[in-house]
């Protein structure tokens, strides 16, 4: 079997205050950020893996399926 790992996380939502909460609960402390223009999102770090949680607009845009690795 392969090793496999990852380094980001992004998670997209329409209930980003529930998701914050849920990570904050363990200890994960996700922090306001916004990269230019872009949206306000929070992030944070476990181990070497970095959580981002994204708002996910309402109004019934696709969620990308946008994939990096």
């Amino acid at each position: 079997m392969a090793d496999v790992s990852f380094t980001l996380l992004v998670l997209k939502t329409r209930q980003v205050e529930q998701l914050r909460l849920f990570y904050q609960t363990p200890g994960i402390e996700l922090a306001e950020e916004q990269h230019g223009k872009g949206p306000v999102h929070f992030a944070g770090r476990v181990g070497g893996v970095v959580i981002e949680v994204y708002p996910l607009p309402d109004h019934g845009t696709p969620v990308d399926s946008f994939c990096r690795y």
